[in-house]
């Protein structure tokens, strides 16, 4: 099965306390502008998730402070001469995870990685 953006489910949990009244409003501004702006403008991203999509992964996962930095470096690393790709938001906290010298490096990944967890989970079944 492959999953596209719009179904993956990155809305926050029923009960979950820990966002932040920041990190919800930071999220429903995103959501505003995925619903509102994003549409009038053609598909242009040059990374694998869009940049509204992983600024809420980012805001979810880490909060509005953390979320909300590596969100703004997302932002600014896409830019017309960027090779982009898939960039998904690191397992691990660091604003350095893209350094090979930095102890959260991740290897850059050939498929997203909502597409791995389907297949690990296919092949258990």
């Amino acid at each position: 099965m492959v999953r596209t953006i719009s179904s993956i489910d990155t809305t926050p949990q029923a009960g979950n306390s820990s966002q932040s009244s920041l990190g919800l409003a930071s999220i429903s501004v995103i959501r505003w502008y995925q619903r509102h702006l994003s549409p009038a403008n053609p598909g242009c991203c040059r990374y694998y998730p869009s940049c509204s999509a992983y600024a809420i992964q980012a805001l979810e996962r880490y909060g509005a402070m953390r979320g909300g930095m590596l969100a703004l470096l997302r932002i600014l690393r896409c830019r017309p001469w960027s090779a982009g790709g898939i960039d998904d938001v690191p397992q691990h906290y660091s604003l350095f995870y893209r350094f090979s010298w930095s102890k959260a490096h991740e290897k850059p990944r050939l498929t997203p990685l909502a597409w791995t967890t389907d297949q690990k989970a296919k092949e258990k079944a």
